[in-house]
């Protein structure tokens, strides 16, 4: 739990890019997850009268799966959470308030996550255009070898 706050506190001490004042940003990491995976949920920007970020997470327009709570620091919090092992593949939405001591609520935001089974996981990682551009770097070494080992001054 100490080490929980302690990432909390250091990914809260700077600046949360894309939040402004009263406008909260709330991340999912990662993006794309399968039934019984672990998330980190991170809520930025809150007020800073925040003491306390409420968290839901399910599919678009269904039951929450997992509700969850922390207290702010700095108007943020980051949650680790794992997704039920019979979580059905949907796109589902995570929603955060951030709430006044009198649970009232000062500001809200969402993400959205796809939780797929394995296999409909979308791709990650590179883009076809990175492995176009590997694959001529790699020629590219190949033929300038080639020219360098048949060179007249690489016999000598």
């Amino acid at each position: 739990m100490r080490t929980a706050a302690a990432i909390a506190v250091l990914l809260l001490a700077a600046a949360p890019a894309g939040a402004t004042a009263n406008q909260p940003v709330v991340s999912v990491v990662p993006d794309a997850a399968t039934p019984g995976d672990e998330l980190v949920v991170t809520v930025e920007g809150c007020p800073a009268d925040t003491t306390t970020i409420v968290i839901d997470l399910g599919p678009a327009g269904g039951q929450a799966l997992i509700d969850d709570s922390a207290a702010a620091v700095n108007g943020g919090v980051a949650i680790t959470v794992t997704l039920p092992a019979d979580a059905p593949a949907d796109d589902y939405l995570i929603r955060a308030w951030c709430k006044d001591d009198g649970a009232s609520t000062l500001a809200t935001a969402e993400t959205t996550l796809i939780v797929a089974h394995g296999h409909d996981l979308p791709p990650s990682g590179a883009s076809p255009a990175l492995w176009w551009a590997a694959a001529l770097v790699a020629a590219g070494a190949v033929l300038l070898l080639s020219v360098r080992l048949s060179s007249p001054s690489a016999r000598r």
